[in-house]
């Protein structure tokens, strides 16, 4: 298999799953075998590991190479001493397993769960949170302050607007056309889903109707810029500074990198810091509070099901859980006239009884009594 065997197998397992995963997928596999590569050929040459081949490791190897994430240490780690978060570590070890199962059908990363368990670190779920009310109202309010010849602007509200609104991903927004935005039922419908060749289905989600008035604004804002630069793009979102990407359904689309410098745009005029992945979370959340059903917002959002909604994007919360259990005892607890004594005047005072016991007034104790 030459000097890198690991990455030689990597390499052909990437190539065998290409046509069923995104390019961004694809390209984050690479980079992460790349990366786990040097970790294994590292360990090697330290002689902790005798082989990196994924038909040889061991879970002793998969142990070694735990403690290696977990000390920080390592190729291009050097002075940092930056242990690597667990979720991190069950990535990487995700993706060895899934190459050990293509090389030899051995479902490593359960040896090692099972021989030791103890040593694998425990990933502990901290739920991401969504964009306050307050900070969601600011933006809007600013994006009704661009004005409609400044381009750039426009689209960098309008994209993070239609995130916070409709609740669309990245890719979503980026492949997204004109066509899908239906204005009058405040719909835009999403056919570029995440797993899209896999599992994925396209689906219209709604629009927040006070996002409405600015994206009215903003289609005619954009009508306006590509007649006058002579382009016609059926992009939602057209990227008008250079021809993005290489074929037909990428031309004009924004990449990764480029719907992150919309984003700065955005956050340097409103000193708000966020992400298009909690633009997602705010649209859940904020249709949670508002009373939608937990199966809306699942549907709404492209979830398979509830448990992923439930968990990441749309739980109650504590003020809400508080304001529901107090209405439901109010309702349900209501005083019984019946169990509450009833006086018309004050009770009277009862005087204790005059004890006629035979000890009382006797000078000598009567060993009868006790």
């Amino acid at each position: 298999m030459g000097p890198h065997p690991f990455l030689t197998y990597a390499l052909k397992y990437i190539e065998s799953v290409k046509t069923v995963r995104s390019e961004a997928t694809i390209a984050d596999m690479r980079r992460r075998y790349r990366n786990i590569n040097y970790d294994l050929e590292y360990l090697k040459k330290e002689g902790r590991i005798k082989s990196t081949s994924p038909m040889k490791l061991t879970d002793v190897d998969i142990l070694e190479y735990i403690n290696l994430l977990m000390s920080g240490e390592g190729p291009g780690r050097e002075g940092k001493n930056k242990p690597l978060k667990a979720k991190s570590i069950h990535h990487n070890l995700g993706l060895i397993n899934d190459l050990c199962k293509y090389a030899n059908g051995t479902d490593l990363i359960a040896q090692v769960k099972h021989r030791h368990a103890a040593s694998v670190p425990k990933i502990h779920y901290t739920r991401l949170p969504p964009m306050s009310p307050h900070d969601t109202r600011a933006i809007i309010e600013a994006a009704n302050k661009v004005k409609s010849e400044n381009w750039r602007h426009m689209v960098a509200y309008a994209m993070t607007i239609v995130s916070i609104s409709g609740g669309l991903r990245n890719k979503e927004l980026r492949m997204a056309n004109l066509s899908d935005l239906d204005l009058d039922a405040e719909t835009i419908y999403t056919e570029h889903v995440k797993g899209e060749d896999t599992y994925g289905q396209a689906r219209t989600a709604p629009i927040n109707p006070l996002a409405i008035p600015f994206l009215r604004r903003y289609v005619d804002a954009r009508q306006r810029e590509l007649t006058k630069r002579g382009v016609r793009t059926p992009v939602l979102f057209p990227a008008l500074s250079q021809k993005s990407g290489t074929t037909d359904r990428e031309m004009y689309r924004y990449s990764i990198n480029g719907t992150t410098c919309l984003r700065r745009i955005v956050m340097a005029e409103t000193g708000i810091k966020y992400d298009l992945r909690k633009c997602r979370r705010t649209f859940g959340q904020a249709l949670k509070n508002d009373g939608a059903s937990i199966e809306a917002i699942s549907v709404s959002m492209g979830h398979s099901s509830t448990k992923t909604t439930e968990k990441s994007y749309a739980r109650m919360t504590n003020e809400c859980a508080i304001a529901e259990a107090q209405e439901v005892w109010h309702k349900t607890q209501v005083p019984n006239p019946s169990l509450t004594p009833q006086f018309e005047t004050a009770p009277a005072t009862i005087e204790p009884e005059p004890t006629n016991s035979p000890l009382i007034g006797q000078k000598k104790w009567d060993p009868g009594y006790a």
